[in-house]
């Protein structure tokens, strides 16, 4: 599996919905939110919201609550709990109202918001400060350990470096010393590392450990998964912005496992359901390289109990589902190519009567690779 570098992806045009062209426009983006967009990420953060939504995403939406997120495994707010939320955090001015409202939604925090939550329960005066308060006074022990978090890691793959051709090693080293300086400077910007050298123009063996090298700044702290990262970014934003966003990486979103910019559709042989947190991550990135550069959160294993949840949806009558049972063959299908059969999902347990799959058998036939037991 490589990491793609140098490659112009080429944008899909037209949005797609059942697979017929109903408008004429550039899409940037593959994920979606049905209310609004986060409060505290601008779309330069979120590049990937659409706010055209096609039936099949508003029904994936409609029952968010019945799935959890297909690349964590953790649970997910629906977008409807989240603008319920969001209106009543604008009456919790301090930290302490606040603490006190989000405490009941705790379990469905990520790791590091848990972890600032759990830092404001723990902060005196609650009552009479506010999140940006108590971020605020944090702030500078929170940016020298950052700092000398982004600096070891930047400098971790040294020798990996000097193992480069002349002219490929002195590429990299001017990028990593790029960023020191930006370290030291407070203007690092992780995603332009990132960039840059995807743009290094290596191959054979120096591909290889120039990939290596990417993997390892891949790891350089955000606000996402860094306590100090999340601590230094929204010190700056006021208390309202910082209480929303301790749910909002939480929220169900639309997922396309072919992306839009690659010329996946918005149908259901396409979309899955993962936390906003989780689609910002992945923007467009090949699915088997997120695989691969985020094997801590056991995505492959995630996928795999994501269709087995979805089975047991359309094994049950009650469920909404059950109309769509031709979901797990086909979403399994776009997975496995799209992970390089990295994650080759299992259906032995799905059942489904012929009239339950009709409308599996007005798409595009498939190979027939997986085993659907018949009533």
């Amino acid at each position: 599996m490589k990491i793609q570098f140098n490659q112009i992806l080429p944008i899909n045009k037209s949005i797609v919905v059942s697979n017929k062209k109903i408008s004429n426009k550039t899409i940037k983006n593959d994920s979606i939110t049905e209310y609004s967009v986060m409060p505290n990420y601008s779309l330069a953060t979120f590049p990937n919201i659409s706010f055209g939504m096609s039936p099949d995403m508003r029904f994936l939406l409609n029952n968010a609550k019945r799935l959890k997120c297909a690349y964590s495994g953790r649970l997910m707010l629906s977008p409807a709990e989240e603008k319920i939320i969001y209106s009543k955090l604008e009456k919790r001015p301090n930290a302490m109202s606040a603490i006190n409202f989000l405490q009941q939604y705790a379990k469905y925090m990520h790791d590091i918001e848990g972890k600032v939550f759990d830092f404001f329960v723990d902060s005196e005066h609650k009552n009479k400060r506010n999140f940006q308060d108590i971020l605020l006074e944090a702030k500078d022990e929170s940016l020298q350990r950052l700092k000398e978090k982004q600096i070891r890691i930047l400098t971790r793959t040294n020798n990996l470096i000097k193992k480069l051709s002349p002219e490929i090693a002195a590429q990299i080293e001017e990028i990593r010393d790029s960023a020191i300086e930006y370290v030291n400077d407070n203007t690092f910007g992780r995603r332009v590392v990132l960039d840059r050298i995807k743009q290094v123009k290596a191959t054979g063996d120096d591909l290889q450990k120039v990939i290596g090298i990417y993997r390892a700044w891949y790891k350089l702290p955000r606000s996402t998964n860094d306590f100090d990262a999340f601590v230094v970014k929204y010190s700056k934003k006021p208390h309202e912005a910082i209480a929303k966003r301790l749910i909002s990486s939480s929220v169900a979103t639309i997922e396309h496992v072919k992306p839009q910019s690659k010329g996946g559709d918005d149908c259901m042989s396409n979309i899955l359901l993962v936390s906003s947190r989780f689609n910002n991550d992945r923007d467009t990135m090949p699915l088997d390289e997120f695989i691969m550069l985020n094997d801590e959160l056991d995505v492959k294993g995630n996928l795999l109990r994501y269709i087995d949840d979805v089975i047991n949806e359309v094994n049950d009558k009650r469920s909404p589902f059950s109309e769509r049972a031709s979901y797990p063959i086909i979403i399994s299908d776009t997975i496995m190519k799209e992970s390089k059969n990295l994650v080759i999902p299992s259906l032995i347990n799905l059942k489904a009567s012929k009239d339950q799959l009709k409308d599996y058998n007005s798409l595009q036939k498939l190979e027939q690779k997986y085993v659907v037991k018949k009533k």
